[in-house]
């Protein structure tokens, strides 16, 4: 009978990411986080040489383009990633809780969030004294005791606090919206999961919790100009619950003319966007690309191809320290330009992009390595804690 139940329990894992599908997902977290870093080094080379800023610009056309679309391929992946591990930590453990969802969650930010701060703030202060005359043009934030709190209690932006982020991390706008969004999910995953007692009481300890997660979601969702992100990021959620039911050995050869259908789709939204001079923050650009992203997950679904090989080495390594490299890669990119200015260095521009993109990329392993990639061994210690206190072997 156990050995049934090990059988049962191993067919029902296999349902949820894994080989190509998941090197994929890995890949594409990888590509969008280099096209973030790409895109800064023409927005710091438009501020830096002040340059115009408008879509005549290629340089300011390539910063938004890779900017923008990084960004929506990051929550697309975000809410696969989210879902998929939550969903399968669910299945496989009984007592797994939410507590547990956000001990893994708070190992996950925080073992790259609080260096890369730590990082930024001296790189802040660095750069006041290299580049003085520059440094008031290179980001109109302050740091303060208040930027770096509001980070990392990721209320960034949240009203009515009004609290900035600290400078050279305005990308910390995105991971405020995430960080919500994780407890939101979870917070409704899991209580779905265990099932909801009926009773006032209940409901008011499901329901108070549930309206501070979703605050800044719904803030976003209502009012703010990123709205359909939060959108985007549940269509990846809708991604990983279509990925584990769907058989693909009875679609195979289509999922080739839907995905090539949907390639060209999305080039001609994207074309669209550039001669209409619109917002890369459009819902039809980003359901197509969430659609080419669905269409490739369920393709490479049970393939494992990329085993072994060089290239799946390449983007696990890569993978581990992308959030790392997200955090530190803008304040990177301001100190090579102000320190070119300051020493008034001549050789090529081209040659300037390259070392910037490399050098926030060597930066961020040698950070992100006793950091980022020991997240687990937190995540293990925190939950042996929880489990330990509720009395669980």
């Amino acid at each position: 009978m156990q050995e049934q139940v090990a059988v049962l329990s191993k067919k029902t894992l296999m349902r949820y990411l894994d080989g190509d599908s998941s090197i994929l997902i890995d890949l594409i977290r990888v590509v969008a986080c280099e096209m973030v870093v790409v895109s800064h080094v023409f927005d710091t080379y438009t501020k830096y040489f002040h340059r115009a800023t408008n879509n005549t610009n290629t340089f300011y056309e390539l910063d938004v383009f890779l900017g923008f679309v990084g960004v929506i391929m990051f929550f697309i992946v975000s809410g696969i990633v989210i879902s998929n591990s939550l969903l399968k930590n669910l299945d496989s453990n009984k007592n797994y809780g939410f507590i547990n969802f956000f001990a893994d969650r708070f190992s996950r930010i925080y073992a790259g969030l609080v260096p890369c701060l730590f990082f930024i703030a001296i790189c802040d202060l660095a750069l006041s004294v290299i580049n003085p005359a520059y440094y008031t043009s290179m980001d109109t934030f302050s740091l303060s005791i208040a930027t770096i709190l509001g980070s990392l209690f990721m209320v960034q932006n949240m009203f009515p606090l009004h609290i900035t982020t600290p400078p050279y991390a305005g990308v910390l706008w995105t991971l405020n919206i995430e960080w919500w969004l994780y407890l939101t999910f979870g917070w409704v995953a899991v209580n779905m999961k265990k099932g909801l007692r009926s009773g006032v009481l209940p409901l008011v300890l499901f329901t108070a919790p549930l309206l501070l997660f979703v605050y800044l979601p719904a803030e976003v969702l209502l009012i703010d100009s990123a709205e359909n992100l939060v959108i985007v990021w549940y269509i990846g959620v809708a991604a990983t619950i279509l990925y584990l039911y769907f058989d693909r050995s009875k679609w195979d050869y289509r999922l080739n003319y839907a995905i090539c259908a949907a390639a060209v789709l999305l080039a001609g939204r994207i074309a669209y966007i550039y001669y209409s001079n619109s917002s890369y923050l459009d819902l039809t650009l980003e359901f197509l690309l969430a659609i080419c992203i669905i269409l490739l997950m369920l393709k490479y679904k049970g393939r494992n191809r990329f085993d072994h090989t060089n290239l799946k080495s390449v983007i696990k390594f890569m993978g581990k320290y992308s959030f790392t490299l997200y955090l530190v890669h803008l304040v990177i990119e301001n100190t090579v330009f102000a320190l070119y200015l300051a020493w008034g260095l001549k050789f090529p521009m081209a040659l300037l992009f390259v070392f910037s993109i490399v050098l926030s990329n060597l930066i961020a392993i040698a950070i992100a390595y006793p950091t980022e990639m020991q997240y687990r061994k937190l995540s293990r210690f925190l939950n042996g804690k929880v489990n330990a206190a509720m009395g669980r072997s």
